[in-house]
C-alpha cells in the first residue's frame, strides 16, 4: 500500500540471519561489500524517503513517532510482535531501512524467512548493522553475487530487485505479479495497492555503480623501505704534542744523515720544529771518499 507520502511497502519481502549473539548482531557487518552497500543507500531512500541514519527508524507510512520506543532499540521478537498491529493500524507491517514485512521475518517453520535462513533467536536488537546484514542476504538471495560475477545480466538483476522492493521498476517488458509489464512499472502493478517511486534509469545507473565499486581491485599494501640514515664520520682526534712525534722526527733526521753518509751526496735540506717550536740544526755531512770536504778557487 502507498502511504500518504507515496511508497509502498506491501510487497517488501525480508530475511533476518540468525547470528550466535546479540553481541555479534549488533556489531558492523564487514562482509557487506563496498558495491552492495552503494545499493542498500539506494533502496533504503527510495523505500523511506530518509537517508542514513534515520532511515533505520521508520515504519510504513512514517508512523514511528507513535511508537513507545525507536525501532532499533527494539528486539527481532518485539518488532514482529508489534508489526500485527501496525498492519491494522498503518496498513502495512513494514519496517526498517528496507521496509521488511512481518511475513518475512516470522516465518518460523519455513525457509523464506530471514531468522531461520540468519540463525537469529529473535533477542538481537534491531539494530543499523543488524538491518545492514538482513538487507544484504536479501540482495544475495536475488541475485546479487551473481550479478557482480557477470553469470546474470543487469536487466535480470534489476527485475528480481523489483520482485523485492515494489517501489523499485522493472527494467524490461516481463510477466508481473497480476499482469503483462512494460519497462518502468512496478512488479506489482494491477493490485491497485503499489506504485514505482525511482525510474529505471536511476536504477541502472547505480547498477553500474556497483559493478565498478566491485571490479576495482584492492591494493596490495605499499611496502616502503626505510631510509637510510646517513652515517657521519666521527672526526679524527687531534694529535696532542709528545713522544711519539719526536721519536718519528728524530728517526727521519737519522736517515737522511745516514743516507748522506753512505752516498756521499749531499742531501736537501730539512728544515723543520721540534714540537716545543724549537729549530731542528740543518747540517751538511762532510765528504769522507775522494778529496777533502772543501775546494780552493
Amino acid at each position: 500500500m502507498a502511504n500518504e507520502r507515496g511508497f509502498d511497502r506491501a510487497h517488501s519481502h525480508g530475511l533476518i540471519l540468525q547470528s550466535s549473539s546479540s553481541q555479534e548482531a549488533d556489531m558492523a557487518n564487514a562482509t557487506v561489500p563496498a558495491g552492495a552497500a552503494l545499493l542498500l543507500d539506494f533502496i533504503y531512500k527510495t523505500e523511506t524517503g530518509r537517508a542514513k541514519p534515520e532511515c533505520y527508524e521508520v515504519i510504513f507510512g512514517h508512523n514511528q513517532d507513535k511508537l513507545p520506543k525507536k525501532l532499533t532499540s527494539m528486539t527481532l521478537d518485539e518488532v514482529e510482535a508489534a508489526q500485527a498491529t501496525w498492519s491494522k493500524l498503518y496498513g502495512s507491517s513494514a519496517a526498517g531501512a528496507a521496509q521488511f514485512m512481518r511475513n518475512a521475518l516470522d516465518a518460523p517453520k519455513t525457509l523464506r524467512n530471514i531468522e531461520g535462513e540468519m540463525s537469529l533467536t529473535g533477542k538481537e536488537k534491531f539494530s543499523p548493522a543488524l538491518q545492514d546484514r538482513m538487507a544484504f542476504h536479501l540482495l544475495k538471495r536475488r541475485g546479487y553475487l551473481d550479478f557482480v560475477a557477470g553469470n546474470i545480466t543487469m536487466t535480470q538483476f534489476g527485475n528480481r530487485l523489483a520482485m523485492e522492493w515494489a517501489s523499485l521498476p522493472v527494467l524490461s517488458a516481463i510477466k508481473g505479479a497480476h499482469r503483462q509489464l512494460k519497462r518502468g512499472q512496478t512488479y506489482y502493478a494491477g493490485d491497485k495497492l503499489n506504485k514505482v517511486l525511482v525510474k529505471p534509469e536511476a536504477v541502472e545507473a547505480v547498477l553500474r555503480q556497483v559493478l565498478a565499486a566491485e571490479s576495482t581491485p584492492i591494493s596490495a599494501p605499499v611496502v616502503v623501505d626505510p631510509v637510510p640514515i646517513p652515517t657521519v664520520p666521527m672526526p679524527a682526534a687531534p694529535v696532542r704534542p709528545g713522544w711519539l712525534p719526536v721519536t718519528a722526527i728524530a728517526i727521519m733526521a737519522i736517515a737522511v744523515f745516514a743516507w748522506q753518509w753512505l752516498s756521499g751526496q749531499a742531501a736537501p735540506e730539512v728544515a723543520t720544529v721540534w714540537p716545543n717550536g724549537a729549530p731542528i740544526p740543518q747540517t751538511r755531512p762532510q765528504q769522507f771518499f775522494g778529496g777533502s770536504g772543501s775546494s780552493s778557487a
